[in-house]
């Protein structure tokens, strides 16, 4: 296995269209819009109205960031309790999953 196999694409695993903290349907403007009309469409989506909490935020997955945005139930409530490597996911059957990340290793 080659290091390119080893590192999964992130939006295989956070589609632009769930949460990357729940995996649910985030209500993305863009995402359904696909990348087109991201400009004006993103302008319209609900998470321009939203004011995030930051600790909320913070809880995003590095991988996750810029790739799928969070739903407006996770928006609001508080952050979930995490532990450094571990991540909440969408398997490739577009299920919630848990992400572990340990000595460069990955484990759904």
């Amino acid at each position: 296995m080659n290091e390119a196999d080893a590192t999964p694409d992130p939006r295989a695993l956070y589609p632009s269209d769930h949460c990357p903290l729940c995996g649910g349907d985030n209500q993305c403007a863009m995402a359904a819009a696909g990348s087109d009309n991201a400009s004006s469409t993103c302008a319209s989506c609900w998470c321009q109205q939203a004011q995030i909490p930051t600790d909320v935020l913070n809880c995003i997955p590095a991988q996750a960031r810029g790739v799928a945005c969070i739903c407006a139930a996770c928006a609001r409530r508080p952050a979930p309790i995490t532990a450094p490597g571990v991540h909440r996911v969408v398997d490739q059957g577009q299920r919630p999953a848990i992400q572990l990340d340990a000595d460069g290793q990955r484990v759904i």
